[in-house]
């Protein structure tokens, strides 16, 4: 819950503990906004589980919406069927 309430204002979300998990990935900070996670797929291999994701920041001198001038720390949250250890794989 503490976490949850430090990354959003939204409620926290039910998530029952006892069968899923909670992957998690964070780009840590950045000057400006306009830097985005984003989760692409989810495989099943042999007994785990294969996160892959791709970092996107602002192109060149792509103009940074006003309400994100600040700085930023991008990140995605995912819950998942508990018990099978997860790998991430970042993709170009």
């Amino acid at each position: 819950d503490r976490l949850w309430r430090s990354l959003s204002r939204e409620p926290v979300p039910e998530i029952d503990f006892s069968r899923h998990q909670v992957a998690a990935i964070f780009l840590g900070s950045r000057p400006t906004g306009g830097y985005t996670i984003d989760i692409v797929r989810i495989v099943p291999e042999a007994g785990r589980i294969l996160i892959e994701y791709r970092e996107e920041s602002p192109a060149g001198r792509q103009s940074v919406p006003v309400w994100a001038e600040g700085p930023g720390s991008p990140c995605v949250l995912q819950a998942l069927p508990r018990g099978r250890p997860v790998r991430f794989r970042k993709l170009p």
